[in-house]
């Protein structure tokens, strides 16, 4: 008897150790926005570009327009189902669960616009970069 339960408490303590062991790291999280893609490009004119997500649970975090970056959106519920973020003439929605829209005004700066949107979801960040081109 005592050496079927030595037998036990052996191939429990094997289990637990082996069972500890993790590919990933703590904290950090697989693809679960699932973009349709990370980049795009405008015309010079108002221009609009949608992305598609798999996931369904993300929220924007940032924008960046040029060299300026926004990350504080009061009075917006950024879990929501639909939200839309202005910034100058950059506009930013999240439709639906699945679409995130981007829409800026004419680029008028005389070089290339670079705009990028921030997601979350949990532990998993994901960007998307647009490039606006110059009249």
């Amino acid at each position: 008897m005592k050496k079927n339960q030595l037998f036990l408490v052996i191939a429990a303590f094997v289990f637990v150790l082996s069972s500890c062991e993790k590919d990933d790291p703590i904290g950090i999280w697989g693809d679960i926005i699932k973009l349709s893609s990370n980049s795009a490009e405008m015309k010079a004119s108002t221009d609009s570009v949608s992305f598609s997500t798999e996931g369904t649970w993300w929220w924007v975090t940032d924008i960046v327009v040029g060299d300026s970056t926004y990350y504080r959106f009061e009075n917006i519920d950024l879990e929501g189902y639909n939200y839309s973020i202005q910034v100058g003439d950059v506009v930013v929605e999240r439709r639906d669960t699945t679409t995130l829209f981007i829409k800026a005004g004419a680029n008028t700066t005389g070089a290339v616009r670079k705009i990028s949107v921030g997601l979350e979801a949990g532990d998993y960040f994901d960007r998307v970069h647009i490039q606006q081109k110059t009249e």
